[in-house]
C-alpha cells in the first residue's frame, strides 16, 4: 500500500510539473534581439513584449531549481487535480562574480 501511495505521489508531482511547463513556462518564442540606442523603459514595451521579458526571466531563475512535494486527492490523466498539493522550490544558484 505505501509503494502504491508512493508511486501515485510521484505521478501527482510529474503531473503538477508537467501541467507547470505546458500552461505557464512555455519556452519564449525566438526573437531576434535589437539593441536600442537609448534604453528601454517598461512603459515603452508592449504587454506581449513584457510577457516575454518576464517569462524569460523566470525561465532563466528556474534553470537551476527542482521541486519535491506531497500530494493528497486524486489527480486525472487531463492533470485535474482534486486534492491538495504542497510543493517547495529549491533552487541551487551562485552570485554572479
Amino acid at each position: 500500500m505505501r509503494t502504491a501511495m508512493l508511486g501515485f505521489i510521484g505521478i501527482g508531482l510529474a503531473a503538477c510539473a508537467v501541467a507547470l511547463w505546458l500552461l505557464v513556462l512555455r519556452p519564449p518564442e525566438e526573437v531576434p534581439a535589437v539593441v536600442p540606442s537609448q534604453p528601454l523603459l517598461i512603459g515603452d514595451l508592449t504587454i506581449e513584449a513584457f510577457a516575454e521579458v518576464v517569462r524569460g526571466t523566470v525561465l532563466q531563475t528556474l534553470a537551476d531549481c527542482s521541486v519535491e512535494g506531497k500530494m493528497q486527492g486524486k489527480a486525472k490523466i487531463n492533470f485535474d487535480v482534486a486534492g491538495y498539493v504542497t510543493a517547495q522550490f529549491t533552487c541551487d544558484v551562485e552570485p554572479d562574480a
